[in-house]
């Protein structure tokens, strides 16, 4: 009955019509490598760029400043999905099984996050007209809150890289819009600008990067232009809906730790945390870059090749576990070296808490492997259901343990998270395939798992 109603919609334009692509001549395993290597190039411009601008605050502002700076950062994420209710993911889930739907779906995304980004800004004022912040704070958060307009649309003409595995585009968008930033930032601190200033350092880089974004995907896809269409609006809106509830769960699964830290300690203890957290980014790089490089061959395999989509997913797992660790090993013994050659002496005493981070970062690189396959093979919803548990999860024990331990608290509230989902996806996967095998009877046996919840065999 699904299957038939789901047809007729189709058939009456409501929803994509989605129909798998030609095979593509290179193997499955070195097109998710290229997309990594690709994803990486560019993400890992913006993460040096980041690093390098968060030392600089940290060192040319203080460790008050610095906190200040990353708290406002937290706060404006917590209000990012608003802003676009998770329709990248998507437009690059359907345009990889489709592309010729890009054009209609770039133009109903960019229409949908206009309206919606709007009404984000105006949610974002009304609520930092009742906080007790100081005005240097509140201004940096509104300037950061506009500045997320124009970056929201960028994310959606990389959503169309993605969906056509041109990943490589993205390396330009990068480049120019860290260049501008870091450049902007040393205009700031050279000037003797406040802290406030840095909210028009972002602003100014996102709109190089729309800029950029927008005439790649004019010169290489399709063109670029708002699409009012009501019919897709309501595709987009309701089959949105667990991808836009996962990124409002999402900042308190994640950075939910900063808010509690400045609520529970003061911005000093902020500013040594995010100096922790800065540190164990690159573990969140290659998670980042791993998870969004397997999503397109994964959501097109999800259609046209069961097998492929299960031997995907475990061969990631299976070569990424051993370097991971070794990784981590390494990162744990020179906390103490690395905190003091970057930050200077003032933030060693964050040193055990990024201990505790890198390991809690591993763990999350491997639930957001399996996020991605449950998101490309149409089962979004479970990853709202498991990302709301994480949420509460971090947001009790970051209660209780922060209270306890300060930072060292937050960093393990977080690593105990990310345990939890990994025991939480394993036991409930296996579970819930087996209740649906029992119900379906003999008629539904010969479904393939990737039918039903998709499980990482552990590399069995």
């Amino acid at each position: 009955m699904k299957a038939e109603l789901g047809a007729r919609e189709a058939a009456a334009g409501l929803l994509p019509v989605v129909v798998p692509g030609p095979p593509h001549l290179a193997a499955p395993l070195a097109r998710i490598a290229k997309n990594f290597v690709s994803l990486a190039a560019a993400s890992g411009v913006v993460a040096v760029g980041a690093f390098i601008l968060n030392v600089l605050v940290a060192r040319s502002f203080g460790l008050a400043e610095f906190g200040q700076y990353r708290f406002a950062l937290a706060f404006v994420a917590l209000f990012h999905t608003l802003y676009h209710l998770g329709v990248g993911f998507l437009i690059i889930r359907d345009v990889a099984r489709d592309k010729s739907l890009a054009a209609r779906a770039l133009g109903a995304g960019i229409a949908m996050s206009l309206v919606l980004g709007l009404l984000a800004l105006v949610l974002i004022a009304l609520v930092v007209a009742f906080i007790s912040y100081s005005p240097s704070t509140k201004m940096l958060i509104l300037l950061l809150a506009i500045a997320q307009l124009p970056y929201t649309l960028t994310l959606l003409g990389q959503a169309i890289f993605r969906a056509f595995e041109r990943m490589e585009l993205e390396m330009v968008v990068s480049a120019l819009g860290t260049a501008a930033t870091l450049l902007l930032l040393l205009v700031v601190l050279r000037s003797g600008g406040g802290v406030a200033s840095l909210g028009l350092v972002h602003l100014a880089a996102s709109l190089v990067t729309l800029v950029v974004a927008l005439v790649l995907v004019r010169i290489f896809f399709t063109k670029v232009k708002a699409v009012w269409d009501l019919r897709y609006f309501r595709y987009l809106g309701f089959t949105s809906i667990p991808f836009a509830l996962n990124g409002i769960v999402l900042p308190v699964y994640f950075r939910i730790d900063v808010i509690l830290v400045a609520a529970l300690r003061d911005e000093a203890a902020v500013g040594l945390y995010s100096a922790a957290v800065t540190l164990a980014a690159p573990l969140s790089f290659i998670a980042d870059n791993a998870a969004n490089a397997i999503f397109p061959p994964l959501a097109s395999a999800f259609v046209s090749s069961k097998r492929s989509y299960h031997m995907l997913l475990t061969t990631v797992w299976k070569w990424s576990l051993p370097l991971l660790v070794c990784l981590g090993i390494v990162m744990t013994l020179l906390a103490r070296t690395v905190l003091l050659r970057v930050f200077g002496s003032t933030y060693i005493e964050a040193a055990t808490a990024f201990q505790v981070l890198v390991w809690a970062s591993i763990i999350s690189y491997f639930n957001g492997l399996f996020f991605r396959a449950l998101e490309a093979s149409n089962r979004q919803v479970y990853v709202t259901v498991i990302l709301g548990v994480g949420a509460v999860a971090n947001l009790l024990l970051g209660l209780w343990l922060i209270s306890a331990f300060g930072i060292v608290g937050a960093a393990i509230a977080f690593l105990v998270t990310q345990a939890i989902i990994l025991l939480v996806t394993r036991a409930a996967g296996t579970a819930f395939n087996a209740t649906l095998r029992v119900v379906r009877g003999p008629r539904g046996g010969d479904r393939n798992v990737a039918e039903e919840l998709p499980a990482i065999s552990m590399g069995k």
